[in-house]
């Protein structure tokens, strides 16, 4: 039976499951199964190439979860391949110490994601937008660096693709993928994956020059797979890299793939397509070499930022309560489970009076009562003619006879059918208290007594 008691039994039991259940998850490294787009993945999208790669050329490369400023004061090369947007947006005050960690002699490398923050309300504050986007590259001082996205394979079709990312004279255009392109973007991905019906990857070898302080990988790095639709490069604007990686897309134009830039006594690299050191493209050509050149330098290891691709929050389910859909519908649950175990638990009204102990037990009450009736004179009498009555209803009920047929002949000859010489015994019984009453004398104990026993051997 499900009573408030047992209620508040199961919810807990529920409770402790739960969190255990939950340390023994958080104790796992929060991989995802390898689905997701981090160091962990081992899906096209991934990156555990990448760091497998490093691992077995003998570089010290690792992970951290918690937020970058960690490896602040550490000489280590901090990796930000792709972060969200999403989490840049909400937490930009690490990235500028990082900005701060550069000047002083960090090394980062960033392949930005491209897309914009989704205008959705995040966490309980129920923002619907934001008043200023941040980004990866202007939270690390390089404002005027902006992505954007070319299409090789609409670039051979001439100056006519214009929703392709170029403009009508063949020169790429300055924009970025808008918020709904990015979207539909990810619900195409999930419904082909649901489907079945992915479209093949279409990609480009390209040839690739190093200039300035990157020159030296000239004799490393010659060609490079690149996606050929939704290719992003870099346009630095007002800004002079130190060096930098490029190409000539189809129209002839300069594209710029990676450029590096000097910040006090640390090194900015500015990797402009992430797929490059992707799972599905860094065994193509040169771009493991490109990779590993640009992440690991002498006497300094590389450590690969998972907090902004969301492995913090994806390891922590209480970061649920943090967002307001998810804290309302569990607030209500608990007040409405709450009001439930209050409501049973509390009787409504005035309190009962407080009843009273009793000194004297039940069996100290029949004693008592039967030596007060003994003492009358009439006592005996009355207690044959109950135990009598009382008899002869028990032996009707158990013969199930309506209650007009008491009669004492009538129950025995129902009784005889069953058993014959309990039927005797009942009328040999009966006949014996109803001679005693009718003598109206008071009867010995012992005669008493016997009566008695005689009538509830009938039973």
């Amino acid at each position: 039976m499900l009573t408030a008691r047992n209620f508040v039994a199961l919810t807990i039991v529920i409770a402790v499951v739960s969190l255990a259940w939950a340390c023994l998850e958080l104790a796992q490294p929060p991989d995802s199964g390898g689905l997701g787009h981090d160091s962990y993945g081992t899906r096209v999208h991934g990156q555990r190439g990448l760091f497998e790669i490093l691992t077995a050329l003998g570089i010290p490369v690792e992970r951290i979860l918690g937020p970058p400023t960690a490896i602040v004061g550490r000489e280590v090369t901090l990796v930000l391949w792709k972060p969200q947007p999403d989490l840049v947006q909400v937490e930009p005050a690490y990235l500028h110490a990082l900005a701060e960690w550069v000047e002083n002699g960090g090394r980062v490398v960033v392949a930005p994601d491209g897309r914009h923050a989704a205008s959705r309300p995040l966490g309980l504050s129920g923002r619907d937008g934001y008043t200023r986007e941040s980004t990866v590259l202007g939270e690390l001082g390089l404002a005027t660096v902006r992505v954007r996205t070319i299409n090789l394979e609409s670039a051979e079709k001439g100056p006519q693709a214009d929703s392709t990312g170029l403009s009508s004279d063949g020169q790429a255009s300055e924009t970025t993928p808008n918020r709904d392109e990015s979207e539909d973007d990810d619900v195409r991905r999930i419904r082909e994956l649901l489907t079945g019906t992915a479209r093949p990857i279409v990609t480009r070898a390209v040839t690739v020059t190093a200039a300035g302080v990157l020159s030296p990988l000239r004799e490393l790095v010659s060609t490079i797979e690149v996606p050929a639709e939704k290719l992003q490069v870099l346009s630095v604007g007002a800004s002079a890299p130190d060096g930098t990686i490029t190409f000539h897309d189809p129209a002839g134009s300069e594209q710029i793939l990676a450029a590096v830039y000097h910040r006090g006594k640390g090194e900015l690299i500015v990797v402009a397509s992430p797929a490059i050191a992707e799972n599905r493209l860094i065994a193509r050509h040169d771009n493991s070499v490109l990779a590993v050149q640009l992440l690991a330098v002498p006497a300094r290891p590389v450590v690969f930022d998972e907090f902004y691709h969301g492995l913090t929050i994806r390891g922590n389910p209480l970061w649920l309560f943090t967002q307001r859909g998810y804290a309302a519908t569990t607030l209500c649950l608990l007040m409405v489970i709450g009001l439930w175990i209050w409501r049973e638990a509390v009787f409504l009204g005035p309190p009962l009076a407080p009843q009273g102990q009793s000194r004297r037990s039940i069996g100290e009450y029949v004693d008592a009562m039967a030596r007060f009736l003994n003492r009358g004179g009439s006592s005996q009498a009355f207690l044959l003619r109950e135990v009598r009555s009382g008899v002869l209803h028990a032996v009707r009920d158990e013969l199930h006879l309506p209650p007009l047929r008491d009669h004492v002949d009538e129950l025995a000859a129902v009784l005889a059918r069953r058993d014959p010489r309990r039927a005797r015994q009942l009328i040999e019984a009966v006949g014996a208290v109803d001679e005693a009453l009718s003598r109206k004398v008071v009867l010995r104990k012992a005669v008493a007594e016997d009566l008695f026993k005689r009538m509830s051997r009938c039973l």
